[in-house]
């Protein structure tokens, strides 16, 4: 019981101050909305660029990858002919 009444005073000196810092920021003016607008525009420009240059890193590390899987598969195949497989 000591530890539940302990977590409700928490969370009520919590909320209160919460509601007293709402109070105490002031209303934002539509010039630092843009701004932020134009930060977050500039910022998910970014995270594309990344996520496409990723994505392009990823294609030539499978097509590498399958490149040498091929070149793999092709010395396995003379395997058969009589001919030593150099490792």
């Amino acid at each position: 019981k000591l530890i539940r009444t302990q977590r409700s005073t928490t969370v009520k000196a919590t909320t209160t101050m919460a509601s007293k810092s709402s109070l105490e920021t002031p209303p934002l003016s539509l010039t630092s909305l843009t701004a932020d607008q134009d930060r977050f525009k500039q910022f998910q420009e970014e995270i594309l660029n990344d996520m496409n240059n990723f994505t392009k890193l990823i294609q030539s590390k499978f097509e590498n990858f399958n490149r040498e899987m091929s070149n793999i598969s092709v010395n396995r195949g003379t395997k058969g002919k009589g001919k030593k497989v150099k490792k």
